[in-house]
């Protein structure tokens, strides 16, 4: 049997102003690779554990016309799961990576800028790295990102809505950056994803 728990505080700084903070534990149970243990080869894989911190601050502004929400956090994986491929392969291995640190700083704003229009914006960070990461072959990927982790993602988007009698019509644009990330942990040639802009736009009737 394994627990996990959780352990938080808020205080109301203000009537629309909230500071948050919070530690919590995570668990994935492990698992066995196809082949028989051996003098030479171990084929448990130890359960992964999250200790996870964050703290945040939660605000509205002009009569709840602006909300800003702002939140860091740090995520201390131990013996995260792996999986590696190799197409010459009679299967995939799992294995553990002994320690991944994640920090970031997620920003959130919504504004209402006249009674049927409002805008967002979203700004995320996100620094995650292997510390400790060494493969049962004895190969280090100690300081690279893991898999499909970019360092920046960013969105913005502006939403006006339309009243048509009972119904309403809403359009609505967004664009969105990521930066560039890896499609596996070895940052092998051709698994790199270049930076990337997307926009979108939409028309919904209610």
């Amino acid at each position: 049997m394994h627990v996990d728990w959780k352990a938080a505080l808020e205080k109301d700084l203000a009537p629309k102003m909230m500071l948050y903070g919070a530690v919590q534990t995570g668990y994935q149970p492990g698992t066995f690779n196809e082949l028989p243990s051996t003098a030479t080869f171990n084929n448990e894989v130890k359960p992964s554990k999250l200790l996870a911190y964050t703290a945040g601050l939660k605000t509205r502004w002009l009569d709840d016309r602006l909300q800003i929400n702002d939140e860091i956090y740090y995520y201390d994986y131990r013996d995260l799961l792996i999986q590696s491929y190799s197409i010459a392969a009679a299967y995939n291995t799992i294995f553990n990576a002994q320690k991944i640190a994640i920090k970031g700083d997620q920003l959130d704003i919504l504004g209402r800028v006249f009674k049927d229009d409002q805008f967002n914006i979203n700004v995320g960070y996100s620094h995650a790295r292997n510390v400790e990461f060494v493969t049962p072959a004895g190969l280090s990927y100690n300081g690279l990102s893991p898999a499909y982790a970019p360092d920046l993602q960013a969105m913005a988007g502006y939403t006006h809505n339309m009243p048509l009698g009972e119904a309403t019509l809403r359009a609505h644009i967004d664009w969105r950056f990521e930066s560039s990330w890896y499609a596996n942990y070895v940052h092998s040639l051709g698994t790199q994803q270049a930076p990337s802009n997307k926009g979108d736009a939409s028309l919904t009737m209610t």
